[in-house]
């Protein structure tokens, strides 16, 4: 095998705390980072430059220098790694009289003004830097990235979502046909192309000719679980595709050690010190919305449930859940929908909360499920796809649309002892993954393939 060549294009385009694909890309990419720094490993970074439609060499030390500074960051008063603009929601309330602080709608408008001077600061400080940046430019023109050749016998290794602009894989399978390189492609799950009804339509046909092109052009695939494994065989065998080889890797389910060594606060004062977790992005096939009628229908037994603080970004079909869960009188109290929270306040709520609930309705994988039994944390979980992979026999399990299902599973967990009992098999059983782990896969997966891998080029 020669050299490793990682796709940055995923991270370099992001912003802000990384979502659940951007963790995947950071937490391999950096274990190779590593590598070829202390150990001297032969590997490349590149990304895809979409204005000259060409991969270009690209670094991975300023990422890694950010995300090391945004784990490190605490000012303002703030939780380390909180956000500018939630320090200021936080101010905002922190010096507002009481009459804002006890009613609801101007607590909420109080925060909302924080947000637009937030915005119209960081406007003006944008043009002052892209003015700075212009003179600089013309004062000395920096060099225009080089454009990268793979060569004969390279490992190109893509990480992340090359279906957010289908250039990039035709650009793979042009760049195969001009050298044999092994193009390998983590393949996350199928759900778009199985069960449209799960994702919003517009991702349809271009989800779904990423992944025949990425089926077809692969010399390996590194399906994230058994589940997503058998469905990439659905999926061939439904189009008259060759499935290439495939290797099921396990994700990383521990947060980094800067993070967890960290000093931890409280990430937003709302929370209350009896809570549920419930982590991942905001949108229908998570299906949160199962969880408002479990919390509607324990009010109506004159059953008391903890407060759900639910951690992720608002993604798609989600307005009529939003809406819903504002405007309930008797919901909206109970539940604390948290964006953008740091890996630092993510860790505080794993390590507080009472345990952890995961309704989705179907996973590729279901890492905020691992990261809960990696930080010795209960958690009661639908029991489709993936998830039973995860969790195996430390998880209770529910239909993921059976709300009476959801609400007995909670209740099992509401006793001191039956939680402790859970939680002390969990610190027994669990073997936590680490990224290093998650790596020494991938690295045998590919060391496997290249052996295998005839020498000269093949045809076409």
């Amino acid at each position: 095998m020669n050299r490793v060549w990682i796709d940055l294009t995923d991270l370099r385009l992001w912003s802000g705390q990384h979502g659940g694909v951007q963790r995947v890309v950071y937490g391999i990419a950096e274990q190779y980072y590593l590598e070829a720094r202390d150990n001297g490993k032969d590997v490349g970074f590149f990304a895809y430059d979409a204005a000259a439609d060409d991969f270009v060499e690209a670094s991975f030390d300023p990422i890694f220098q950010a995300v090391q500074s945004l784990r490190s960051d605490v000012g303002a008063g703030g939780a380390p790694g909180e956000g500018l603009k939630h320090r200021l929601k936080r101010a905002a309330i922190q010096y507002a009289p009481s009459f804002v602080i006890n009613n609801p709608a101007r607590r909420a408008l109080a925060k909302k003004v924080a947000v637009r001077s937030f915005r119209v600061a960081a406007s003006v400080k944008r043009r002052a830097v892209a003015s700075r940046s212009k003179l600089a430019t013309r004062r000395n023109q920096q060099p225009v990235a080089a454009s990268v050749r793979f060569a004969e016998g390279d490992v190109v290794l893509i990480l992340g979502k090359p279906w957010d602009d289908l250039r990039i894989q035709g650009l793979l399978t042009r760049r195969r046909q001009e050298t044999d390189f092994c193009l390998v492609q983590v393949a996350y799950d199928l759900i778009i192309c199985l069960h449209p009804h799960l994702h919003h339509p517009s991702l349809f046909v271009q989800y779904s000719q990423h992944m025949f092109e990425a089926v077809a052009a692969s010399d390996l695939l590194l399906p994230i679980s058994s589940s997503t494994d058998k469905d990439l065989a659905v999926f061939a065998e439904r189009l008259g595709l060759r499935l290439p080889e495939t290797a099921v890797i396990r994700l990383g389910d521990a947060i980094q050690d800067d993070v967890i060594d960290a000093q931890r606060t409280r990430p937003d004062p709302r929370i209350r010190d009896n809570f549920i977790a419930c982590v991942g992005t905001i949108e229908n096939r998570k299906n949160h919305t199962l969880l408002y009628y479990v919390y509607r229908l324990a009010h109506e037994r004159g059953i008391e449930l903890p407060q759900l603080v639910i951690v992720g970004r608002r993604g798609w079909l989600t307005d009529d859940f939003m809406q819903t869960v504002q405007r309930d009188q008797v919901i909206r109290d109970q539940f604390l929908i948290l964006e953008n929270v740091s890996d630092e306040g993510l860790v505080w709520i794993y390590e507080n909360c009472r345990y952890g609930i995961y309704p989705s309705m179907y996973e590729g994988w279901g890492l905020p499920v691992a990261e809960l039994l990696a930080r010795g944390k209960p958690c009661v979980a639908s029991g489709v796809s993936s998830i039973p992979e995860v969790g195996k026999d430390l998880v209770d399990y529910f239909s993921p649309y059976d709300t009476q299902e959801c609400l007995d599973a909670m209740l099992r967990l509401a006793d001191d002892a039956a939680l402790q009992e859970r939680a002390e098999r969990i610190a027994r059983d669990y073997k936590v993954t680490t990224w290093g782990d998650t790596y020494e896969q991938v690295e045998k997966a590919l060391q496997s393939l290249c052996s295998k891998k005839p020498s000269g080029k093949k045809k076409r």
